[in-house]
């Protein structure tokens, strides 16, 4: 029997004076974190203190490439302060959910005809094999994510507010510094094989495939320049690589000031099995007609 791996307590995650800004909060609707076993060292020493409610005006777009949002503010590109202020007021969490299919593959033959260089034509058959989706549907699971995040580097090269003293001090044209949201300390292929077990036992005997996917995962703060405008299309840098040298360039010329200097780290409020629990009763199949399945 598969078991889940064990889920962070709140205890292990935040520090004492977070937990007691954090229970000042209005509840969002879903239960506390289940406590876990404390044998995580979640309590970064580089990561800076949360912000609860954080408030910015500062303009922003979406970034669609990175899921997520970005912005070119000169204010908040050159001010350790307002970059602090920034991530904190985006460090939301991110969108999680569940993707669900339940599919077979089948054959066909194919029939067509070929003319060849005489102008002979000739009868063809083929055997091809395609995919059939009985039902696909996402499920939302993030109500169960914590809504706040600690922010920490990286690595230990840096601090986190040595990391965004050294972007805003940065003169780069290219320079971008980019806050990744990542969900630590949960079995979500456990999850999975119990959303892939009970599918099973409601009757379909098909392949059933079942993935995690995440939205709203990451946080840029870009130089506004027209350089860094023009790099951070896609479509403008495939072309720079074209002709090879300006991508090549401009590649170099940027090399250690765009990346994932931080991370947010975010817990989930509950286990695998009290997320399946919730989740249950969302959960369907097709293809079976009075305990057989269609084939």
């Amino acid at each position: 029997i598969p078991v889940a791996l064990p889920v962070i307590g709140t205890e292990d995650f935040f520090t004492l004076q977070e937990i007691q800004i954090l229970d000042a909060i209005p509840a969002q609707g879903t239960q506390q974190p289940t406590q876990g076993p404390q044998d995580y060292a979640l309590q970064p020493t580089n990561a800076i203190p949360i912000i609860p409610n954080a408030y910015t005006t500062v303009r922003v777009s979406s970034d669609w490439l990175h899921s997520g949002i970005k912005t070119r503010d000169m204010d908040v590109a050159s001010s350790k302060e307002e970059i602090y202020a920034f991530l904190n007021a985006y460090n939301t969490r991110p969108q999680v959910f569940l993707e669900i299919e339940g599919y077979r593959m089948k054959t066909r033959v194919v029939t067509g005809t070929q003319t060849d260089a005489n102008g002979n034509v000739r009868s063809t058959t083929r055997t091809e094999t395609y995919k059939v989706t009985d039902f696909r549907y996402g499920v939302d699971i993030t109500q169960f994510v914590y809504p706040y995040g600690k922010i920490a580097s990286k690595d230990g090269t840096f601090t986190t507010e040595e990391y965004m003293e050294r972007f805003a001090n940065d003169r780069n044209k290219l320079k971008a510094l980019r806050m990744k949201k990542v969900i630590i300390g949960f079995d979500f292929n456990f999850l999975e094989s119990q959303v892939r077990a009970y599918l099973r036992a409601l009757g379909y005997r098909h392949s059933i495939s079942v993935r995690t996917h995440t939205r709203n995962k990451s946080v840029r703060i870009v130089s506004n320049s027209r350089l860094a405008s023009f790099w951070d299309n896609p479509a403008a840098r495939i072309l720079s690589w074209v002709t090879l040298v300006p991508g090549l360039s401009l590649t170099l010329y940027g090399a250690g000031h765009r990346g994932n200097q931080l991370y947010s780290h975010f817990i989930m409020r509950a286990t695998p099995v009290q997320i399946f629990a919730a989740i249950r009763p969302q959960l369907w199949v097709t293809g079976v007609y009075r305990g057989c399945v269609i084939s």
